[in-house]
C-alpha cells in the first residue's frame, strides 16, 4: 500500500551554536523522509543577519556552491537516514566541523 505524501518545513537549530538554523522543505512518505529527490534549503546565522542556500542531493549532501564564503562547501546532512521530530538532533558535518542540528519546528505544509 502507498504511503500519503506530504511537504513538511523543518528548522533546526546547531546544539552548539544555537544562533545558527537550517530550514528545508522535504517530502514526508509516512513518518520518513522520502529518499531519491534533490532538496532545496537555507542556512542562517540570526546574529550576522546573514543567510545562504544549498541544494541537498540523494544522498544528503549540502552544496552551498562558492556563494557564501568564495570557496564551495559541502556538508553531509543525516537528515534522510535519521528519525525527524520535534526536538531529535540529526548529524550535520563536514571535513572540518561536526555538529549535531536539533529540530525546533515542523510545518506540514498543504
Amino acid at each position: 500500500m502507498d504511503q500519503q505524501l506530504r511537504l513538511g518545513r523543518i528548522v533546526l537549530q546547531d546544539t552548539q551554536a544555537a544562533h545558527q538554523q537550517v530550514t528545508i522543505d522535504l517530502v514526508f512518505e509516512g513518518n520518513k523522509v522520502r529518499t531519491g529527490i534533490t532538496y532545496f534549503g537555507v542556512w542562517e546565522d540570526l546574529n550576522e543577519g546573514s543567510m545562504c542556500p544549498f541544494v541537498m542531493n540523494e544522498s544528503g549532501q549540502c552544496d552551498f556552491g562558492t556563494g557564501y564564503s568564495g570557496e564551495d562547501r559541502v556538508y553531509q546532512f543525516d537528515v534522510l537516514t535519521a528519525p525527524v521530530g520535534q526536538d531529535f538532533q540529526i548529524g550535520w558535518r563536514s571535513d572540518q566541523y561536526e555538529t549535531q542540528m536539533k529540530v525546533v519546528s515542523i510545518t506540514q505544509m498543504v
